[in-house]
């Protein structure tokens, strides 16, 4: 229990930021219970409140993004936000049904196009518990929530791991994250009529244990792909493939070049020009980063920046991050450092020429 409350401390304070710069370093102690304020940026008259590490999804079936909890100062929202990707930065609270999950941080989720839900496994409730909850936001049912027993033995409780949809297979893949101690195992829930959880054991070198790493599902090799994190003792700037087809096997995947060591970053699979995105994060110190990474996933791996030095949003820890396919664009929302808490909304397009937007 000690492991976990300095792990807690950890993803509260250990991170800063300011300015547009790929990093900047802060001279504040960090974030105690209750402390800082939203940092001040236009903000929508209505949006969700100043938050780290909520969960995002993108929902194609009504074009939106759907925001569920997050953390500021020792506690959790419970709530559920959308965002019309055709109206940027008007966000509106979602009325759900049913009792849902309690607020919390460090969760994953997924969209389940086959059954138009959002699947939330685990976290850090109230940000002082982890917990192997399982729970689904049934969208075409007038957003009820409604909690998941699979059947086979679960993940113990976790918080800071990933999880990605497998689409082929129909089943969600977790990995990682911190339970009392960093983990680096995988798991998998099918999402049949008859949910069930088992243990996956991959052959080659596995990845070393860590928390706080992001993980995309790549489509057209059918694999998963993790960056990044922390193994308790640094931040890491490795990236990894676990193949998803046929027998499953681990492959680190030998970049030329890589982004600066990182944790508590976002990243999202570019189907445009098919390779892996990353923002934001800390280097496990004071450091915070307001950088965007590309990796392309065909051809020869080198990570390359692709943003500009110019206006954006400032350097950050634990921010969702999603992806407009229809447009072409990413958002980012939220996030803290040192001094406050954001929820503030950012577009980023791409091409043709690397931009940020706040919107609205």
């Amino acid at each position: 229990m000690a492991a976990l409350i300095a792990m807690l401390a950890v993803a509260v304070t250990t991170a800063a930021g300011g300015g547009r710069a790929p990093g900047a370093s802060w001279s504040s102690p960090g974030l105690a219970a209750g402390a800082g304020e939203a940092v001040a940026s236009a903000a929508p008259l209505e949006a969700p409140g100043p938050r780290h590490k909520p969960t995002v999804v993108y929902d194609p079936v009504r074009r939106r993004l759907l925001i569920f909890s997050g953390l500021r100062g020792m506690s959790c929202y419970a709530d559920v936000w959308e965002m019309p990707t055709d109206a940027p930065g008007r966000w509106r609270r979602v009325a759900t049904r049913g009792d849902g999950p309690a607020g919390r941080f460090g969760h994953t989720a997924i969209y389940d196009p086959v059954r138009d839900r959002m699947i939330v496994f685990g976290g850090s409730v109230e940000g002082r518990v982890p917990t192997a909850e399982l729970w689904e936001l049934l969208l075409s049912h007038r957003a009820t929530w409604r909690r998941m027993t699979p059947a086979g033995t679960p993940p113990t409780a976790r918080f800071a791991h990933t999880a990605v949809y497998d689409p082929v297979r129909g089943r969600m893949i977790v990995f990682g994250g911190f339970d009392g101690r960093f983990e680096n195992d995988v798991w998998a829930l099918s999402l049949g009529t008859l949910p069930s959880w088992s243990r996956l054991v991959p052959a080659g070198t596995p990845p070393q244990v860590r928390d706080a790493h992001v993980a995309i599902y790549d489509p057209a090799r059918r694999r998963m792909v993790v960056q990044g994190g922390f193994d308790g003792v640094a931040a890491l700037d490795d990236t990894w493939a676990l193949s998803l087809s046929g027998p499953l096997r681990w492959h680190p995947i030998d970049c030329a070049q890589s982004p600066p060591p990182r944790r508590q970053h976002a990243a999202v699979y570019d189907a445009a020009r098919d390779g892996m995105v990353i923002f934001g994060g800390n280097d496990g110190t004071d450091l915070a980063y307001g950088d965007v990474w590309f990796l392309p996933l065909a051809g020869d791996p080198s990570w390359r920046r692709m943003d500009r030095e110019g206006p954006g949003p400032a350097p950050r820890w634990g921010p969702a991050l999603a992806r407009d396919p229809v447009r072409d664009c990413l958002y980012v929302f939220g996030g803290t450092r040192p001094d406050g808490w954001f929820n503030d909304t950012w577009r980023f397009e791409p091409e043709p020429e690397p931009r940020w937007t706040q919107v609205p």
